[in-house]
């Protein structure tokens, strides 16, 4: 903490004032009025202790009233540095097939030291702040229950705190485009709308699945990377968050993808592909690389009843579906 004082009869002679400054946990005195022998200039300096009263001892060195001020700035701002603050920006994430149609209002804030876990409240048209997930451990969120056509604000907290804590972010407004998202089948065949998001990104072995940081493929260090224009990746990891399954049938280099109803077959090399047996053609075939069959994501997600849309700005992709649950 510092403290800034002054006391006209503390020195020897009567009307010099000096002022105390408490600085790294000991009182200092700043002369501010005394000058030099000669008379010719005026000084200021930091002396070592109260108990001095004199000006030719202790003193740390001479040095003129800005370099006097930028250490006492600097003494200042690391004694007491800002405190970090959440800072929050919201993304409308547009559908890659029709840019009126708003798939989900993309979340991005900052980390802050000490807080692991954050609660995420919203508004829309104006309401009152109700909190849509909590203990989201990521940095990233993506909200998908979200209609045509209107405004939301967001605001991001340290998890078990209110929307209106002096620990809460900015408010982030966002409007969503006049279009409509369309409802899409789960497992079980159900229409609904997408409930739940995989967001990778581009040379990142990394993926956030519905607020959560998890490995692309585990213990391998594989990410999504860009191959004649189109991302690529071992599905298996999307099919783990679908729960649904691969086989690989090696002898005909053959991949067999199963999700949400759908069976879809892939081969390496080749741009034809069957869903549920029916013939399709892709604009890039898959391949193996390290050891792992890398497959079109876009055309794999499609297939599987689930919709991917590409993030420019960021390289990322975005895959949201139907869980099926709520």
């Amino acid at each position: 903490m510092l403290y800034v004082g002054y006391s006209k009869r503390y020195s020897i002679w009567n009307d010099h004032s000096w002022n105390y400054v408490y600085v790294d946990g000991e009182w200092k005195m700043l002369d501010v009025t005394w000058n030099n022998t000669t008379g010719s200039s005026r000084r200021y300096f930091l002396v070592d202790s109260i108990n001095t009263r004199t000006h030719d001892i202790s003193v740390h060195d001479f040095r003129d009233m800005i370099e006097m001020a930028q250490e006492l700035a600097i003494r200042i701002h690391t004694v007491h540095p800002a405190p970090e603050r959440l800072v929050l920006s919201a993304d409308p994430i547009a559908d890659i097939d029709n840019a009126n149609v708003t798939v989900g209002n993309k979340l991005s804030w900052n980390a802050v030291s000490g807080v692991s876990r954050f609660d995420i409240f919203r508004s829309g048209q104006g309401g009152a702040f109700t909190r849509i997930a909590t203990g989201v451990t990521s940095t990233t969120y993506v909200d998908l229950d979200i209609v045509a056509d209107t405004e939301y604000r967001y605001v991001v907290t340290p998890a078990g705190v209110t929307h209106d804590n002096a620990a809460a972010s900015n408010i982030a407004t966002v409007k969503t485009g006049p279009g409509s998202f369309p409802n899409l089948p789960d497992r079980n065949g159900n229409m609904g709308r997408a409930n739940g998001f995989i967001l990778m990104q581009i040379d990142n072995p990394l993926m956030n699945v519905n607020g959560e940081i998890v490995e692309v493929d585990l213990g391998r260090g594989t990410a999504p990377m860009l191959h004649n224009g189109r991302t690529m990746l071992p599905i298996r990891s999307v099919l783990d968050v679908l729960g649904g399954d691969a086989q690989w049938h090696g002898a005909e280099q053959r991949a067999v993808l199963m999700a949400n109803g759908n069976t879809v077959e892939m081969w390496i090399g080749r741009m034809d592909y069957l869903v549920n047996g029916i013939a399709h053609e892709m604009d890039v075939a898959p391949f193996i690389e390290n050891e792992r069959t890398f497959l079109p994501l876009r055309f794999a997600a499609f297939s599987l009843n689930c919709r991917a849309t590409w993030i420019n700005a960021t390289r990322e992709i975005l895959i949201v579906y139907n869980s099926g649950a709520g």
